[in-house]
């Protein structure tokens, strides 16, 4: 009944009015029945009776109805009464007395609310108590709403309700959450139960109990938000502004501290796509100093599986900065599997954020699949097109990164691809609708494919493949002039790749990244969303990759082989494909990895798990789906929204998904101020009250005794009631007639 329209069900609780007005029939049933014939004696006496009767059977039977009226509508507007009726318009408000009032609170409950300085009271404890000693002085006519601004996490009163002890209890039980900031999301719900609620109350209000941080409108303290993130403050104005075009009033109460400050975690992650066994663990950590003041040297300390790993020590930290630093711990692990590392700093004002979680994968080697088209033959010394990128990838005879499967085509149809994180397609044709399918498949759910073209290469061929996955087309090959080769135009493309060659170039060191030449090349013209990541002198495009799903395509315009470049033959070769593998590869488990708010869904083989167990003893219900996807089907386990951060373990205790707080968006609790602050909600400075003592100190007098017309119904029925009395009494009333003055005589 909530979904259908004011006019239809213009009550709170319909069921009421229905019960109420079903209760009218009883005075008509008792009306039929007094109706009833009796059987008729003929009888001189009554002859005059009934002739008189007869005379005034009108007036009677008009008084009855009179009263069979008055007692109907007197019980449909005690039914009404009963049932909360609420005026659809602003004329029935008026005339029945309807002073009633929807205070809708849109509540920060966000973690940074939770930031508590020493000796002092947090924003989010400070803004329960001026709830609680607000929702305690409501009357009658009042009705309250509130809802949740932190992300991921369900609206508390999502329905409005009259105003009540309940109402006080559920403030009073309220706790911040671990949860991220979502301004836009909250006012928009606002906006929407404002607009559905404007015709059912006298007046709608919105007020926004929030601290006013640098982070909730997605820039840094000192700055300008419409400069640094006019996104982030043209979807907050858009939300204010439908609250008003609702008819509702918009205030902020701004409980934030203008000194705040604070360092945190960030971001912490593997520098690489996955760890391997005996192999030092590199990681890569951000740091931010969300303060006014320069952080002095900051030590790190980090744990694997719970065990002690190394501490590191950093410089002093700029207000208003991060810091993003590498740190290889000499710790190896020697067991595959998932692995859990934690890093931390020393506690502030804000300690959830000083410590940051990170699930990782670790395996004996990356397993690539080299499809070789041009395979070699070793007794008359001709290389295959895949020998040199094989000698890269595994260049000793153990202990190798990599570990390369050299196939042939034919072979890739029955070639498991779920094995691999990594597909080489090296001169080869262009693969089938079944090929194309499984490779579709491989890369949509994290697998890298590469793509290098040769003598045996039709361009045209992959141009026209099916579907979206090649992140190019492919044109005509194009051979150099004799003795004058194209070289690569670093200068044109800087990036993660070629950094840092050119860094090494700059210090000396001789790379011979700006000696490859090539001396035959496919055009490449790249799709609207691919990146390009090389260049030649030329112009033209030499290795463009683009995302397909949850991995990425990478297509060389060049040969794997000295065939077409002596790239490969270059010192540069070996580093230079492995910066392009780190680059490509996603990292292993980087789903595993999530912010609150977030919902866990992941796909597993083999056994998968009804709940999780979490951090504080709590447990996660996992919902399992099976999906097809690829080879075979999997199963895929989903989760509501996580609402607390820690390390997520299975039956077996064994470490299964990690949940972090949103640092990097929602740590930086400068405070904005007032000014800057009403500027992005583009409202009054006067609509802004900062650090208020009080939330009553803005409510005006009630008028009227109820919310709806509910007290006007009840005296309105009263008075019918009192009318039908009356009218009764003097229908009932009977006056002798004056004897005739000739029958006297």
């Amino acid at each position: 009944m909530q979904g259908l329209p004011l006019a239809v069900i213009p009550f709170v609780t319909p069921w009421l009015f229905a019960a109420g007005a079903a209760c009218v029939s009883i005075p008509i049933v008792i009306h039929l029945l007094n109706r009833r014939r009796f059987r008729q004696r003929p009888w001189a006496a009554m002859q005059f009776l009934m002739a008189a009767w007869r005379r005034n059977v009108r007036r009677l039977k008009l008084q009855r109805l009179l009263l069979l009226l008055l007692r109907c509508l007197a019980l449909l507007l005690l039914a009404a009464a009963i049932a909360q009726f609420i005026p659809g318009s602003a004329g029935l408000q008026a005339l029945m007395g309807n002073s009633s009032r929807l205070t809708i609170i849109v509540w920060n409950n966000a973690y940074p609310m939770g930031y508590l300085p020493h000796g002092g009271e947090s924003p989010f404890a400070k803004s329960r108590r001026l709830l609680k000693q607000w929702s305690q002085g409501l009357s009658g006519g009042e009705w309250v709403a509130l809802i949740s601004a932190a992300r991921g996490t369900p609206t508390l009163l999502a329905k409005p309700v009259p105003a009540s002890s309940a109402v006080t209890q559920i403030i009073a039980g309220q706790k911040v959450t671990q949860g991220g900031l979502n301004i836009p999301v909250a006012l928009a719900r606002a906006a929407s139960l404002a607009a559905k609620w404007h015709h059912r109350v006298g007046s709608v209000r919105v007020w926004f109990l929030t601290d006013d941080t640098a982070s909730d409108f997605g820039c840094s303290a000192g700055s300008d938000p419409l400069m640094q993130a006019p996104q982030a403050v043209t979807q907050i104005r858009r939300a204010v502004r439908a609250i008003l075009h609702a008819g509702a009033t918009f205030r902020v109460f701004d409980l934030g501290r203008p000194h705040a400050a604070n360092l945190a975690i960030t971001h912490l992650r593997l520098a690489g796509p996955e760890a391997l066994i005996g192999h030092n663990i590199h990681l890569r950590m951000t740091l931010l100093n969300a303060g006014s003041q320069p952080q002095p040297p900051i030590r790190i300390g980090f744990t694997i599986d719970g065990v002690s790993a190394g501490t590191q020590s950093v410089g002093t930290l700029s207000p208003q900065k991060s810091m993003t630093i590498s740190t290889l711990l000499s710790n190896p692990i020697q067991t595959p599997g998932l692995h859990s590392i934690v890093a931390h700093i020393q506690p502030d004002a804000l300690p959830i954020d000083d410590t940051r979680r990170h699930l990782f994968d670790v395996a004996s080697a990356i397993p690539v699949l080299l499809v070789d088209g041009r395979p070699g033959d070793p007794a008359e010394g001709v290389l295959s097109s895949t020998a040199w990128l094989q000698a890269a990838l595994a260049p000793a005879a153990r202990g190798n990164q990599y570990a390369p499967h050299v196939i042939e085509m034919p072979q890739l149809l029955e070639e498991n691809l779920s094995h691999f994180s990594v597909v080489v397609l090296s001169d080869v044709a262009p693969p089938g609708a079944r090929g194309i399918k499984r490779l579709e498949a491989f890369v949509r759910r994290g697998g890298t494919l590469l793509v290098y073209p040769g003598r045996q290469f039709d361009a045209a061929a992959w141009s026209h493949l099916p579907g979206s996955l090649l992140p190019a087309r492919f044109g005509v090959a194009i051979a150099s002039p004799a003795g004058k080769p194209a070289t690569l135009d670093l200068q044109r493309t800087i990036n993660a790749i070629t950094e840092p060659f050119i860094l090494a170039q700059r210090e000396g060191i001789h790379t011979g990244i700006f000696h490859i030449t090539i001396r035959k090349h496919i055009p490449l013209f790249p799709a609207p969303h691919s990146v390009t990541w090389l260049r030649l002198t030329g112009g033209d495009p030499l290795l463009v990759a683009g995302n397909f799903g949850r991995g990425k395509v990478a297509l060389w315009g060049t040969s794997c082989d000295t065939q077409w470049t002596d790239m490969p033959a270059q010192p540069s070769f070996l580093p230079l494909v492995y910066e392009l593998f780190q680059s490509l590869l996603p990292a292993r488990g980087a789903d595993r990895n999530l912010v609150v708010g977030r919902r866990l869904s992941l796909a597993v083989r083999g056994r998968a798990f009804s709940s999780l167990r979490g951090p504080d003893r709590t447990v996660l219900e996992l919902r399992q789906r099976l999906v097809p996807r690829g080879e075979g089907r999997r199963i895929r386990l989903v989760s509501r929204p996580i609402q607390g951060v820690g390390i997520y373990r299975s039956a077996d205790g064994l470490p299964f998904a990690a949940a972090n707080v949103s640092a990097s968006r929602d740590s930086n609790v400068a405070h904005v101020g007032p000014k800057m602050a009403a500027v992005c909600y583009k409202i009054p400075l006067r609509d802004i009250d900062f650090q208020p003592g009080s939330l009553a100190a803005r409510v005006t007098s009630q008028a009227g005794m109820g919310g709806t017309a509910g007290w006007s119904l009840l005296f309105m029925a009263l008075a019918m009631l009192i009318g039908e009395a009356l009218a009764a009494r003097a229908f009932s009333r009977y006056h002798l007639a004056p004897a005739d003055k000739g029958a006297a005589a």
